[in-house]
Protein backbone atom coordinates (compact mmCIF):
# COMPACT_ATOMS: atom_id res chain seq x y z
CA UNK A 1 0.00 0.00 0.00
CA UNK A 2 2.86 2.38 0.43
CA UNK A 3 4.41 1.83 -2.75
CA UNK A 4 7.85 0.13 -1.82
CA UNK A 5 8.88 -3.27 -2.91
CA UNK A 6 10.94 -5.13 -0.69
CA UNK A 7 13.22 -8.13 -1.52
CA UNK A 8 14.10 -10.15 1.43
CA UNK A 9 12.60 -8.74 3.80
CA UNK A 10 9.09 -8.41 5.37
CA UNK A 11 9.04 -4.59 6.56
CA UNK A 12 10.75 -1.81 5.92
CA UNK A 13 13.79 -0.58 7.86
CA UNK A 14 14.88 2.51 5.58
CA UNK A 15 14.48 5.75 5.52
CA UNK A 16 10.81 6.83 4.94
CA UNK A 17 11.27 9.00 2.30
CA UNK A 18 13.47 8.03 0.23
CA UNK A 19 13.98 4.16 0.01
CA UNK A 20 11.23 3.02 -2.45
CA UNK A 21 13.13 0.14 -3.43
CA UNK A 22 15.03 -2.05 -0.36
CA UNK A 23 16.86 -5.20 -0.85
CA UNK A 24 17.93 -7.83 2.27
CA UNK A 25 17.29 -7.53 5.66
CA UNK A 26 19.85 -4.85 7.53
CA UNK A 27 20.07 -7.08 10.40
CA UNK A 28 20.66 -10.16 8.14
CA UNK A 29 25.09 -11.34 8.61
CA UNK A 30 24.48 -11.97 4.62
CA UNK A 31 25.35 -10.25 1.68
CA UNK A 32 22.54 -9.23 -0.68
CA UNK A 33 23.16 -7.60 -4.23
CA UNK A 34 21.39 -6.76 -7.19
CA UNK A 35 22.85 -7.45 -10.50
CA UNK A 36 22.18 -5.84 -13.77
CA UNK A 37 23.26 -8.10 -16.81
CA UNK A 38 24.19 -6.92 -20.19
CA UNK A 39 26.88 -7.54 -22.70
CA UNK A 40 26.49 -3.43 -23.83
CA UNK A 41 26.18 -1.38 -20.86
CA UNK A 42 24.17 -1.31 -17.24
CA UNK A 43 23.05 1.43 -15.58
CA UNK A 44 21.19 3.10 -12.68
CA UNK A 45 19.06 6.22 -14.04
CA UNK A 46 18.21 9.29 -11.93
CA UNK A 47 15.04 11.04 -13.66
CA UNK A 48 13.01 14.15 -13.01
CA UNK A 49 9.47 15.66 -14.34
CA UNK A 50 11.60 17.44 -17.19
CA UNK A 51 14.63 14.82 -17.86
CA UNK A 52 14.09 10.66 -17.83
CA UNK A 53 17.79 10.79 -17.94
CA UNK A 54 18.79 13.38 -15.62
CA UNK A 55 21.92 11.40 -14.57
CA UNK A 56 22.96 7.67 -14.01
CA UNK A 57 25.57 5.87 -12.96
CA UNK A 58 26.90 3.35 -16.03
CA UNK A 59 28.79 0.77 -16.15
CA UNK A 60 30.07 -0.08 -20.13
CA UNK A 61 31.18 -3.45 -21.02
CA UNK A 62 33.25 -3.15 -23.78
CA UNK A 63 35.80 -0.60 -21.53
CA UNK A 64 35.12 -2.05 -18.39
CA UNK A 65 34.50 1.33 -16.84
CA UNK A 66 32.57 2.61 -14.24
CA UNK A 67 31.39 6.43 -15.83
CA UNK A 68 29.23 8.90 -13.94
CA UNK A 69 26.83 11.17 -15.72
CA UNK A 70 24.63 14.23 -15.03
CA UNK A 71 22.81 17.27 -16.52
CA UNK A 72 21.55 15.08 -19.24
CA UNK A 73 23.96 12.55 -19.68
CA UNK A 74 27.40 14.50 -19.77
CA UNK A 75 30.60 12.18 -18.87
CA UNK A 76 31.93 14.16 -15.66
CA UNK A 77 34.22 11.33 -14.17
CA UNK A 78 35.69 7.52 -14.94
CA UNK A 79 36.31 5.08 -13.32
CA UNK A 80 38.56 2.96 -15.42
CA UNK A 81 39.51 -0.99 -15.97
CA UNK A 82 43.07 0.12 -14.44
CA UNK A 83 42.03 2.01 -11.59
CA UNK A 84 42.64 5.14 -12.51
CA UNK A 85 39.84 8.55 -11.82
CA UNK A 86 39.33 10.57 -14.84
CA UNK A 87 37.37 13.84 -14.32
CA UNK A 88 36.07 15.61 -17.04
CA UNK A 89 38.51 13.61 -19.91
CA UNK A 90 38.27 10.04 -20.45
CA UNK A 91 41.84 9.38 -21.18
CA UNK A 92 44.29 9.22 -17.79
CA UNK A 93 47.32 10.55 -17.90
CA UNK A 94 47.62 8.83 -13.63
CA UNK A 95 46.06 7.49 -11.28
CA UNK A 96 43.68 10.58 -11.24
CA UNK A 97 43.61 13.27 -14.24
CA UNK A 98 41.53 16.44 -13.93
CA UNK A 99 41.24 18.14 -17.06
CA UNK A 100 39.31 21.21 -17.55
CA UNK A 101 38.24 23.38 -20.61
CA UNK A 102 38.95 27.20 -21.65
CA UNK A 103 36.06 29.00 -23.14
CA UNK A 104 37.11 28.01 -26.16
CA UNK A 105 37.33 24.20 -25.07
CA UNK A 106 40.85 23.73 -25.31
CA UNK A 107 42.72 22.11 -22.19
CA UNK A 108 43.32 24.74 -19.46
CA UNK A 109 43.76 24.65 -15.45
CA UNK A 110 42.25 28.01 -13.97
CA UNK A 111 43.07 30.19 -10.61
CA UNK A 112 40.12 32.36 -9.31
CA UNK A 113 40.59 35.42 -8.40
CA UNK A 114 40.18 34.35 -4.57
CA UNK A 115 42.95 31.69 -4.73
CA UNK A 116 40.64 28.41 -5.47
CA UNK A 117 41.26 26.50 -8.47
CA UNK A 118 38.33 26.68 -10.74
CA UNK A 119 39.46 23.82 -13.22
CA UNK A 120 42.20 21.45 -10.73
CA UNK A 121 42.51 20.69 -7.41
CA UNK A 122 41.68 22.98 -4.62
CA UNK A 123 43.48 21.37 -1.41
CA UNK A 124 42.17 23.58 1.67
CA UNK A 125 41.47 23.12 4.87
CA UNK A 126 40.10 25.26 8.24
CA UNK A 127 41.94 28.10 9.98
CA UNK A 128 45.65 26.15 11.18
CA UNK A 129 46.72 29.40 13.53
CA UNK A 130 50.25 30.73 12.65
CA UNK A 131 53.42 28.98 11.38
CA UNK A 132 51.42 25.62 10.93
CA UNK A 133 50.39 23.68 7.79
CA UNK A 134 47.62 22.91 6.25
CA UNK A 135 46.18 21.83 2.56
CA UNK A 136 48.84 19.33 1.86
CA UNK A 137 49.71 16.97 -1.13
CA UNK A 138 52.31 14.40 0.13
CA UNK A 139 54.22 12.30 -2.19
CA UNK A 140 55.98 8.83 -1.53
CA UNK A 141 58.13 5.86 -2.74
CA UNK A 142 58.15 2.81 -0.46
CA UNK A 143 59.50 3.50 3.29
CA UNK A 144 58.96 6.55 5.48
CA UNK A 145 60.68 9.12 3.49
CA UNK A 146 57.60 11.42 2.27
CA UNK A 147 58.18 14.88 0.45
CA UNK A 148 55.11 17.60 0.32
CA UNK A 149 53.60 20.71 -0.53
CA UNK A 150 51.68 22.75 2.45
CA UNK A 151 50.14 25.39 2.47
CA UNK A 152 51.03 27.49 6.14
CA UNK A 153 49.46 30.22 7.67
CA UNK A 154 51.33 33.67 8.90
CA UNK A 155 49.81 35.46 11.57
CA UNK A 156 46.09 34.90 12.79
CA UNK A 157 44.23 36.32 9.58
CA UNK A 158 43.80 33.13 6.99
CA UNK A 159 44.17 35.01 4.26
CA UNK A 160 47.92 35.34 4.85
CA UNK A 161 49.72 31.96 3.73
CA UNK A 162 52.27 31.05 1.52
CA UNK A 163 53.54 27.79 0.27
CA UNK A 164 56.12 25.01 1.67
CA UNK A 165 57.93 22.50 -0.21
CA UNK A 166 58.89 19.72 2.21
CA UNK A 167 61.87 16.92 1.81
CA UNK A 168 62.72 14.29 3.74
CA UNK A 169 66.24 12.50 2.78
CA UNK A 170 67.10 9.05 4.04
CA UNK A 171 69.65 8.89 6.57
Amino acid sequence: SSGRVLIGLNSSSANASIDDLQVGNPNANTQHGITIGSNDEAAIAFANNGDARAGSITYTMSSDAMIFKTDGQNERMRLDNSGNVNIGTQTAIGKLTIRGANSSGSPAYGITNSGKASEGIDVGCTTVGDGNFGGAISFGCGGNGRSGIAAVQYGSDDDRNGLVFLTHAST
